[in-house]
């Protein structure tokens, strides 16, 4: 699997005026008919995109809504891209301690730089940038089923001690001078990539 990151819409959208516009970041599976392509070199393969990237159970008209959409998103003259803000979310899967956490990013930024003034078509120099609140850390091993806490040979106490000591909160979100959050950043850069449909269930 990897991230499929693009803006919504008209391509006519895009301008490096700072116009605003929206971006969607996907979850892309690599399409069966380039199943042994190299999967680090985005060219050479073709992708589907997981249904879980979409907002299933929107209820109202037209096309669902991604589930992580950086809005607004702007580039400016110099080609850097900006987007997100305190109102972004996204979910983040991470192994720790032997065991895969689904953490929920909040406050998610992304930054870079775009290619040319006509199109975004790869980025470099890309942040993801966000925070994990201590409550959402707890939440996602309270979530973990017990069966595979055995298997760690720990207990959920035990495996949130252990978490605590790893991931020092570093970040005050409600400026009560007390650290309640974890800063994460991550570095990525994009390629043009084909994209040929929905992933098959």
């Amino acid at each position: 699997q990897g991230l499929l990151i693009g803006p919504l819409g008209d391509g006519d959208a895009f301008k490096t005026d700072g116009t605003e516009f929206t971006c969607d970041l996907l979850i892309g599976d690599v399409d069966p008919s380039t199943k042994d392509c190299d999967a680090s070199a985005a060219s050479g393969c073709k992708y589907t995109v997981s249904p879980s990237s979409y907002n299933q159970l929107f209820a109202g008209t037209g096309t669902c809504p991604a589930v992580v959409t950086f809005d607004p998103m702007t580039v400016s003259a110099d080609l850097a891209l900006k987007g997100g803000g305190d109102k972004q979310n996204f979910d983040l899967t991470l192994p720790v301690a032997g065991i895969v956490l689904k953490l929920r990013i909040s406050r998610a930024t992304l930054t870079g730089t775009a290619d040319t003034k006509d199109a975004w078509k790869t980025t470099k120099e890309g942040m993801l940038c966000g925070v994990i609140i201590k409550e959402d850390l707890d939440k996602a091993i309270d979530d973990v089923p017990d069966a595979v806490i055995e298997q760690s040979g720990f207990d959920k106490a035990t495996l949130k001690t252990i978490v605590g000591s790893l991931l020092k909160a570093d970040i005050d979100t409600d400026a009560d001078g007390e650290n309640d959050a974890i800063s994460v950043a991550l570095g990525l850069e994009t390629a043009t990539a084909v994209v040929t449909g929905f992933t098959a269930k």
